[in-house]
């Protein structure tokens, strides 16, 4: 392999109207002196319209941040072994989508602030936080969450869907800590005994939670509502807890 880049940034990103595609080369970082990772793979500072794909990322603090950025779409791209994926603060119309993550020490994909982002079709494997979204009118959907602990999709803002993902082997599979979001059709499975959790938990008023599927091991619990108003929760199978 390639000589690692020594404990900073791979590559920096501060223009517009930029498409970076990585033709399935790899880029790595390497440990900081201490414990973890350092440095980002790539990092997008104030840019938009831009689009990074087929790019394979390991060894980083995080392997794609964005910052301040609008209309960035990360596409057909590997992050493996970084202490976060992709993280966006804050950032807006931002997608991704159909990328791979697999050994996640913190968030596989984080967005804080923002809105109308969207999360489609990834597959996230072994991460601490699968995906993270805490912007507004923002989407989840068709994702594929295995082993994450301790949570698979968590949602903090306003007016987002979380839809038609499969969460498998998850201890808190969907938590939903915002309002007016709707939570539809998705697959809660838990295939071995000793995990703990719940299929769904909400912690927000004014929520739709319909039509999901939920078998858990009986140590879980299906759904959970935590002191909160005005949810609407209807035509759930739960099953084996």
């Amino acid at each position: 392999s390639p000589p690692p880049f020594p404990g900073g940034n791979g590559i920096v990103i501060q223009k517009s109207d930029i498409i970076f595609d990585g033709l399935h080369h790899t880029i790595y970082g390497q440990p900081s002196s201490g414990f973890g990772f350092a440095g980002n793979g790539i990092e997008i500072r104030n840019g938009s319209n831009i689009t990074i794909k087929n790019v394979n990322i390991t060894r980083f603090s995080c392997g794609i941040y964005l910052t301040y950025s609008i209309n960035v779409k990360v596409m057909n791209s590997s992050l493996i072994w970084n202490q976060n994926g992709i993280d966006g603060w804050p950032a807006s119309n931002c997608s991704v989508i159909n990328n791979n993550f697999e050994d996640i020490y913190g968030s596989a994909i984080c967005f804080d602030d923002g809105n109308n982002n969207e999360v489609l079709y990834n597959r996230v494997f072994d991460a601490e936080y699968g995906i993270t979204i805490n912007t507004d009118n923002s989407i989840v959907s068709g994702n594929n969450i295995a082993e994450c602990y301790p949570s698979g999709i968590s949602v903090g803002g306003y007016y987002n869907s979380v839809s038609n993902n499969t969460i498998l082997n998850t201890k808190y599979s969907i938590r939903i800590g915002g309002s007016h979001n709707i939570v539809a059709n998705n697959t809660i499975l838990h295939t071995v005994v000793g995990i703990w959790g719940d299929g769904i938990d909400v912690w927000g008023d004014y929520n739709i939670i319909c039509n999901n599927m939920i078998n858990l091991t009986s140590q879980c619990n299906g759904i959970y509502v935590l002191n909160v108003n005005h949810n609407i929760i209807d035509k759930n199978i739960i099953a084996n807890n």
